[in-house]
């Protein structure tokens, strides 16, 4: 049977391969008729390759999930996007991606696929598509300490405003950006069917005239609903939703029955998220401090070494041998511990939730 699949899959990487041939390696945008737009439609042949038994850290981190560590990979990607038009008014986006791998744990799967509206200030965006979520440096960073770029993207619907919308009356000084997304995990996980609630808001400070710029936000995720091995479906109703979304399941459990409360155990993960732009001229200097929360103490600055913190420099005159540097630390080892009282350990478990959710913040994998 493993013989055969392998044998399945080298035939349909073989003709996505093809398609990638006629089609051509970069993107070759397509006629536009009725308004469409471009078209933009791309393939990519990779591969990628180490001595030991798996690959190196940074040949795998930060790809989505599209490169197997465990063996060499060699694959095809194949896509399509229609990217919003600059013209304002009720637009759409679209998006496709088919990604073709031969590996250890070979596959041709659909990568991306997903569909946007936008109006004003507001986009909608239904399907799986890769998502950069807290300010890093996107090309070099480790990742957001709560949600990092080494997995396949889950299915979502989502509600955004379209980046930073300045608060009316102020102008470019103050904008401010939102997000809330309702997603859902892959049914083969230790509490089938999870649900995902995101959400995030971002604040922007950029006085006139000067080249400075202060972001602040905060994100939430939720491990919520699903069915549990032994304790049956999970609370999943509107109210539930509500809960979750407020916090309520965590700072009001006193008025839940010890039924009700089992539950909703939802898992809980936040940030705050804090960072300072400047322009250098020839150069950008960009330096973030992201707190990690894994239970309400922490709400409260309690836990301040755990996290993120970041600073890089990205040269913005055109090309030269260093084009950018990055620093960054990242710490998950404190965990609530107050040293003060002799605690040499903290209680906070990150990214796992012993009572409920025992499979982790993890999707594919």
């Amino acid at each position: 049977m493993a013989h055969r699949r392998w044998y399945v899959q080298s035939v349909l990487i073989v003709v996505l391969g093809a398609w990638g041939v006629l089609l051509g390696a970069g993107p070759r945008p397509a006629a536009a008729q009725g308004g469409v737009g471009p078209l933009q439609l791309e393939a990519e042949l990779f591969g990628v390759a180490g001595t030991g038994e798996r690959l190196p850290f940074w040949l795998t981190a930060n790809q989505y999930g599209t490169v197997d560590p465990t063996s060499a990979n060699a694959g095809l990607q194949l896509s399509a996007h229609r990217p919003f038009a600059e013209t304002p008014g009720l637009d759409y986006a679209f998006g496709a991606e088919v990604l073709g791998r031969a590996s250890q744990n070979g596959t041709v799967t659909v990568h991306q696929l997903y569909g946007r509206l936008r109006y004003g200030g507001l986009q909608l965006t239904a399907g799986r598509r890769e998502q950069m979520i807290g300010r890093v440096d996107t090309s070099l960073s480790l990742g957001s300490v709560t949600w990092s770029r080494n997995a396949t993207p889950p299915p979502k619907i989502s509600l955004s405003t379209d980046g930073y919308v300045p608060v009316p009356g102020l102008g470019d000084a103050l904008a401010v950006k939102g997000y809330l997304a309702q997603g859902w995990l892959e049914e083969d996980r230790f509490v089938r069917n999870t649900l995902l609630h995101e959400k995030s808001l971002y604040f922007r400070i950029r006085p006139p005239a000067v080249p400075v710029a202060v972001h602040a936000g905060v994100a939430h995720h939720a491990q919520w609903g699903g069915t549990h091995p032994q304790r049956g479906p999970q609370a999943s109703s509107l109210g539930e939703w509500a809960d979750v979304t407020f916090f309520t399941d965590v700072l009001f459990t006193e008025d839940r029955t010890e039924a009700e409360s089992r539950r909703s155990q939802a898992n809980h993960i936040a940030m705050y998220d804090f960072s300072l732009e400047v322009d250098l001229g020839g150069w950008k200097g960009l330096a973030y401090r992201q707190f990690y929360h894994e239970d309400v103490a922490s709400l409260w600055f309690r836990n301040v070494w755990d996290g993120l913190w970041g600073a890089g420099l990205r040269r913005t005159g055109g090309p030269a041998l260093v084009e950018a540097l990055l620093w960054e630390h990242f710490r998950l080892t404190r965990q609530n511990a107050r040293f003060s009282v002799g605690e040499v350990r903290g209680s906070d478990n990150a990214y796992s939730h012993k009572p409920v959710y025992r499979g982790g913040w993890t999707y594919q994998g």
